[in-house]
Protein backbone atom coordinates (compact mmCIF):
# COMPACT_ATOMS: atom_id res chain seq x y z
CA UNK A 1 0.00 0.00 0.00
CA UNK A 2 2.80 2.39 0.86
CA UNK A 3 4.56 1.69 -2.41
CA UNK A 4 1.45 2.70 -4.34
CA UNK A 5 0.96 5.87 -2.33
CA UNK A 6 4.62 6.79 -2.62
CA UNK A 7 4.63 6.13 -6.35
CA UNK A 8 1.59 8.33 -6.88
CA UNK A 9 3.16 11.20 -4.99
CA UNK A 10 6.59 10.77 -6.51
CA UNK A 11 5.30 10.39 -10.04
CA UNK A 12 2.91 13.29 -9.50
CA UNK A 13 5.95 15.46 -9.02
CA UNK A 14 7.73 13.87 -11.94
CA UNK A 15 4.77 14.47 -14.25
CA UNK A 16 4.78 18.18 -13.40
CA UNK A 17 8.56 18.49 -13.67
CA UNK A 18 8.80 16.45 -16.86
CA UNK A 19 6.14 18.57 -18.54
CA UNK A 20 7.82 21.79 -17.44
CA UNK A 21 11.31 20.64 -18.47
CA UNK A 22 10.15 19.48 -21.91
CA UNK A 23 8.27 22.73 -22.54
CA UNK A 24 11.20 24.92 -21.47
CA UNK A 25 13.82 22.94 -23.42
CA UNK A 26 11.77 23.01 -26.63
CA UNK A 27 11.14 26.75 -26.26
CA UNK A 28 14.83 27.46 -25.66
CA UNK A 29 15.87 25.26 -28.57
CA UNK A 30 13.43 27.04 -30.87
CA UNK A 31 14.38 30.50 -29.63
CA UNK A 32 18.09 30.04 -30.38
CA UNK A 33 17.40 28.53 -33.79
CA UNK A 34 18.45 24.92 -33.25
CA UNK A 35 17.36 22.37 -35.82
CA UNK A 36 15.69 19.65 -33.72
CA UNK A 37 13.78 20.93 -30.67
CA UNK A 38 12.30 17.43 -30.42
CA UNK A 39 15.71 16.12 -29.32
CA UNK A 40 15.83 18.77 -26.60
CA UNK A 41 12.43 17.67 -25.34
CA UNK A 42 13.41 13.99 -25.35
CA UNK A 43 16.67 14.72 -23.53
CA UNK A 44 14.86 16.78 -20.86
CA UNK A 45 12.22 14.08 -20.42
CA UNK A 46 14.86 11.37 -19.91
CA UNK A 47 16.82 13.52 -17.44
CA UNK A 48 13.90 13.91 -15.01
CA UNK A 49 14.32 10.91 -12.70
CA UNK A 50 13.46 9.89 -9.12
CA UNK A 51 16.60 11.44 -7.58
CA UNK A 52 19.16 14.17 -8.19
CA UNK A 53 22.06 11.72 -8.45
CA UNK A 54 20.27 9.54 -11.02
CA UNK A 55 19.24 12.69 -12.90
CA UNK A 56 22.88 13.74 -13.10
CA UNK A 57 23.84 10.27 -14.28
CA UNK A 58 21.13 10.30 -16.96
CA UNK A 59 22.27 13.75 -18.12
CA UNK A 60 25.90 12.68 -18.26
CA UNK A 61 25.09 9.51 -20.19
CA UNK A 62 22.98 11.47 -22.68
CA UNK A 63 25.70 14.07 -23.28
CA UNK A 64 28.45 11.49 -23.46
CA UNK A 65 26.52 9.28 -25.86
CA UNK A 66 25.57 12.25 -28.02
CA UNK A 67 29.16 13.45 -28.33
CA UNK A 68 30.61 10.06 -29.22
CA UNK A 69 27.69 9.17 -31.47
CA UNK A 70 28.06 12.50 -33.26
CA UNK A 71 31.79 11.94 -33.74
CA UNK A 72 31.36 8.40 -35.05
CA UNK A 73 28.44 9.30 -37.32
CA UNK A 74 30.26 12.40 -38.54
CA UNK A 75 33.35 10.34 -39.38
CA UNK A 76 31.37 7.84 -41.47
CA UNK A 77 29.43 10.71 -43.09
CA UNK A 78 32.71 12.46 -43.96
CA UNK A 79 34.12 9.27 -45.49
CA UNK A 80 30.94 8.80 -47.53
CA UNK A 81 29.89 5.54 -45.87
CA UNK A 82 26.19 6.06 -45.24
CA UNK A 83 24.39 3.00 -46.61
CA UNK A 84 22.63 0.37 -44.49
CA UNK A 85 25.67 -1.93 -44.31
CA UNK A 86 27.88 0.95 -43.15
CA UNK A 87 25.37 1.91 -40.44
CA UNK A 88 25.23 -1.67 -39.22
CA UNK A 89 29.03 -1.85 -39.13
CA UNK A 90 29.24 1.48 -37.25
CA UNK A 91 26.77 0.23 -34.63
CA UNK A 92 28.69 -3.05 -34.35
CA UNK A 93 31.88 -1.11 -33.57
CA UNK A 94 30.10 1.28 -31.20
CA UNK A 95 28.38 -1.41 -29.14
CA UNK A 96 31.51 -3.53 -28.79
CA UNK A 97 33.68 -0.58 -27.76
CA UNK A 98 31.12 0.75 -25.28
CA UNK A 99 30.65 -2.67 -23.67
CA UNK A 100 34.40 -3.22 -23.35
CA UNK A 101 34.86 0.21 -21.77
CA UNK A 102 31.76 -0.24 -19.53
CA UNK A 103 29.85 2.63 -21.15
CA UNK A 104 26.67 0.58 -21.58
CA UNK A 105 24.39 3.32 -20.23
CA UNK A 106 25.24 5.54 -23.20
CA UNK A 107 24.87 2.92 -25.94
CA UNK A 108 21.28 3.73 -26.93
CA UNK A 109 21.84 7.48 -27.17
CA UNK A 110 25.14 7.04 -29.04
CA UNK A 111 23.55 4.56 -31.44
CA UNK A 112 20.58 6.81 -32.23
CA UNK A 113 22.80 9.84 -32.81
CA UNK A 114 25.20 7.82 -34.98
CA UNK A 115 22.34 6.63 -37.20
CA UNK A 116 20.79 10.13 -37.36
CA UNK A 117 24.02 11.71 -38.53
CA UNK A 118 24.83 8.94 -41.01
CA UNK A 119 21.33 9.06 -42.52
CA UNK A 120 21.41 12.83 -42.93
CA UNK A 121 21.22 13.71 -46.60
CA UNK A 122 22.76 17.12 -47.32
CA UNK A 123 21.09 17.30 -50.74
CA UNK A 124 18.51 20.08 -50.69
CA UNK A 125 19.42 21.01 -47.09
CA UNK A 126 20.70 24.39 -45.98
CA UNK A 127 23.32 22.98 -43.59
CA UNK A 128 26.30 20.70 -43.92
CA UNK A 129 26.61 17.31 -42.21
CA UNK A 130 29.05 18.91 -39.76
CA UNK A 131 26.50 21.59 -38.80
CA UNK A 132 23.78 18.96 -38.54
CA UNK A 133 25.96 17.04 -36.08
CA UNK A 134 26.62 20.21 -34.10
CA UNK A 135 22.91 21.02 -33.93
CA UNK A 136 22.15 17.47 -32.75
CA UNK A 137 24.70 17.79 -29.95
CA UNK A 138 23.47 21.26 -28.93
CA UNK A 139 19.80 20.18 -28.93
CA UNK A 140 20.67 17.38 -26.50
CA UNK A 141 22.78 19.73 -24.39
CA UNK A 142 19.86 22.11 -23.98
CA UNK A 143 17.55 19.28 -22.95
CA UNK A 144 19.80 17.70 -20.32
CA UNK A 145 20.78 21.04 -18.79
CA UNK A 146 17.17 22.19 -18.50
CA UNK A 147 16.04 18.77 -17.25
CA UNK A 148 18.70 18.59 -14.57
CA UNK A 149 18.12 22.16 -13.35
CA UNK A 150 14.35 21.64 -13.16
CA UNK A 151 14.80 18.39 -11.23
CA UNK A 152 17.31 19.99 -8.87
CA UNK A 153 15.51 23.26 -8.08
CA UNK A 154 11.81 22.64 -8.69
CA UNK A 155 10.10 20.21 -6.29
CA UNK A 156 13.37 18.27 -5.77
CA UNK A 157 13.07 14.57 -4.87
CA UNK A 158 13.18 13.94 -1.14
CA UNK A 159 14.41 10.38 -0.76
CA UNK A 160 15.09 10.63 2.97
CA UNK A 161 11.55 11.65 3.90
CA UNK A 162 10.08 8.96 1.67
CA UNK A 163 12.25 6.38 3.42
CA UNK A 164 11.26 7.57 6.90
CA UNK A 165 7.56 7.43 5.96
CA UNK A 166 8.09 3.93 4.65
CA UNK A 167 9.81 2.99 7.90
CA UNK A 168 6.82 4.23 9.91
CA UNK A 169 4.31 2.29 7.82
CA UNK A 170 6.31 -0.94 7.95
CA UNK A 171 6.65 -0.49 11.71
CA UNK A 172 2.86 -0.18 11.91
CA UNK A 173 2.56 -3.38 9.87
CA UNK A 174 4.70 -5.24 12.41
CA UNK A 175 2.50 -3.95 15.24
CA UNK A 176 -0.68 -5.02 13.49
CA UNK A 177 0.68 -8.47 12.64
CA UNK A 178 1.73 -9.32 16.18
CA UNK A 179 -1.56 -7.96 17.54
CA UNK A 180 -3.52 -10.07 15.06
CA UNK A 181 -1.56 -13.12 16.14
CA UNK A 182 -1.98 -12.55 19.86
CA UNK A 183 -5.67 -11.63 19.85
CA UNK A 184 -6.97 -13.87 17.06
CA UNK A 185 -4.22 -16.45 16.48
CA UNK A 186 -4.41 -15.73 12.74
CA UNK A 187 -1.70 -17.09 10.52
CA UNK A 188 0.68 -14.32 9.49
CA UNK A 189 1.61 -14.03 5.82
CA UNK A 190 5.31 -13.17 5.91
CA UNK A 191 5.95 -12.73 2.16
CA UNK A 192 4.41 -9.20 1.99
CA UNK A 193 6.69 -8.13 4.84
CA UNK A 194 9.70 -9.56 2.99
CA UNK A 195 8.77 -7.48 -0.06
CA UNK A 196 8.54 -4.34 2.05
CA UNK A 197 11.90 -5.02 3.68
CA UNK A 198 13.49 -5.54 0.26
CA UNK A 199 11.90 -2.29 -0.92
CA UNK A 200 13.35 -0.49 2.10
CA UNK A 201 16.81 -1.82 1.24
CA UNK A 202 16.55 -0.50 -2.32
CA UNK A 203 15.33 2.87 -1.06
CA UNK A 204 18.23 3.00 1.38
CA UNK A 205 20.68 2.44 -1.47
CA UNK A 206 19.05 5.36 -3.31
CA UNK A 207 19.36 7.55 -0.21
CA UNK A 208 23.01 6.53 0.09
CA UNK A 209 23.73 7.62 -3.49
CA UNK A 210 21.81 10.86 -3.03
CA UNK A 211 23.51 11.69 0.27
CA UNK A 212 26.99 11.12 -1.15
CA UNK A 213 26.22 13.06 -4.33
CA UNK A 214 24.76 16.10 -2.53
CA UNK A 215 27.14 15.85 0.47
CA UNK A 216 24.29 15.84 2.95
CA UNK A 217 25.03 15.71 6.66
CA UNK A 218 23.14 12.50 7.33
CA UNK A 219 24.83 9.52 8.95
CA UNK A 220 24.19 6.57 6.65
CA UNK A 221 25.19 4.18 9.42
CA UNK A 222 22.08 5.27 11.35
CA UNK A 223 19.85 4.50 8.38
CA UNK A 224 21.38 1.07 7.86
CA UNK A 225 20.99 0.41 11.58
CA UNK A 226 17.23 0.94 11.28
CA UNK A 227 17.19 -1.59 8.43
CA UNK A 228 19.12 -4.05 10.56
CA UNK A 229 16.61 -3.69 13.39
CA UNK A 230 13.73 -4.29 10.97
CA UNK A 231 15.29 -7.55 9.82
CA UNK A 232 15.84 -8.52 13.46
CA UNK A 233 12.16 -7.81 14.16
CA UNK A 234 11.20 -9.94 11.17
CA UNK A 235 13.34 -12.81 12.44
CA UNK A 236 11.72 -12.59 15.88
CA UNK A 237 8.23 -12.37 14.40
CA UNK A 238 8.98 -15.49 12.39
CA UNK A 239 9.97 -17.35 15.55
CA UNK A 240 6.85 -16.16 17.36
CA UNK A 241 4.59 -17.39 14.56
CA UNK A 242 6.27 -20.79 14.56
CA UNK A 243 5.16 -21.64 18.08
CA UNK A 244 4.02 -25.23 18.45
CA UNK A 245 1.11 -24.42 20.75
CA UNK A 246 -0.84 -21.46 22.08
CA UNK A 247 0.54 -20.47 25.48
CA UNK A 248 -0.24 -17.52 27.80
CA UNK A 249 1.41 -14.14 27.29
CA UNK A 250 3.24 -12.93 30.39
CA UNK A 251 1.81 -9.96 32.29
CA UNK A 252 4.99 -7.97 31.68
CA UNK A 253 4.86 -8.51 27.92
CA UNK A 254 1.16 -7.66 27.87
CA UNK A 255 1.80 -4.39 29.70
CA UNK A 256 4.80 -3.48 27.50
CA UNK A 257 2.81 -4.24 24.35
CA UNK A 258 -0.06 -2.04 25.51
CA UNK A 259 2.38 0.81 26.10
CA UNK A 260 3.98 0.25 22.70
CA UNK A 261 0.66 0.01 20.84
CA UNK A 262 -1.07 2.71 22.84
CA UNK A 263 -4.14 0.57 23.49
CA UNK A 264 -5.42 -2.24 25.65
CA UNK A 265 -4.94 -5.72 24.21
CA UNK A 266 -6.82 -8.96 24.82
CA UNK A 267 -4.49 -11.86 24.02
CA UNK A 268 -5.82 -15.39 23.82
CA UNK A 269 -5.09 -17.30 27.04
CA UNK A 270 -3.77 -20.54 25.65
CA UNK A 271 -2.73 -23.66 27.50
CA UNK A 272 -0.11 -23.25 30.25
CA UNK A 273 3.21 -24.95 29.53
CA UNK A 274 6.22 -23.75 31.48
CA UNK A 275 8.93 -24.62 28.94
CA UNK A 276 7.08 -23.19 25.92
CA UNK A 277 5.95 -20.14 27.88
CA UNK A 278 9.55 -19.21 28.71
CA UNK A 279 10.72 -19.51 25.10
CA UNK A 280 7.64 -17.85 23.64
CA UNK A 281 7.66 -14.90 26.02
CA UNK A 282 11.39 -14.45 25.56
CA UNK A 283 10.86 -13.99 21.80
CA UNK A 284 7.91 -11.67 22.38
CA UNK A 285 9.93 -9.60 24.83
CA UNK A 286 12.81 -9.34 22.33
CA UNK A 287 10.34 -8.38 19.62
CA UNK A 288 8.87 -5.60 21.78
CA UNK A 289 12.34 -4.25 22.61
CA UNK A 290 13.30 -4.26 18.93
CA UNK A 291 10.15 -2.36 17.91
CA UNK A 292 10.85 0.14 20.68
CA UNK A 293 14.39 0.65 19.35
CA UNK A 294 13.07 1.08 15.80
CA UNK A 295 10.53 3.65 17.00
CA UNK A 296 13.21 5.69 18.74
CA UNK A 297 15.60 5.47 15.79
CA UNK A 298 12.92 6.58 13.32
CA UNK A 299 12.07 9.54 15.53
CA UNK A 300 15.73 10.54 15.83
CA UNK A 301 16.32 10.11 12.10
CA UNK A 302 13.25 12.18 11.26
CA UNK A 303 14.50 14.96 13.53
CA UNK A 304 17.93 14.95 11.89
CA UNK A 305 16.43 15.10 8.40
CA UNK A 306 14.18 18.02 9.34
CA UNK A 307 17.14 19.80 10.93
CA UNK A 308 19.24 19.19 7.81
CA UNK A 309 16.50 20.56 5.54
CA UNK A 310 16.45 23.85 7.48
CA UNK A 311 20.20 24.39 7.08
CA UNK A 312 21.10 27.13 4.57
CA UNK A 313 22.54 25.63 1.39
CA UNK A 314 26.21 26.51 0.96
Amino acid sequence: MFRIAQTKKLFGRRIIKSSLAVALSIMISQSIGLRSPLLSGIAAFITITYSISSSYKAAFNRVFGTLLGGLLGGLFQFLGFTNGFAIGFALFLLINVFIRLKWQDSIITAGIVTMSVMLFNPAGEDITPMMFTLHTVLDNFVGVIVGFLVNYYFLPPDQERFLVKHYSLVLQTFREKVLDLLEHNHEIQLSPIVKELNAITLETLNVEKETQFLHKDITLAEIWEVNTQFYRAFSLLTQITQRERLVPLSDKNKKDLEILLGREIHPLIGEPHKEYEVIYNYHVESFIKTLRVITEEISDLSYRIEKQSKKPQS
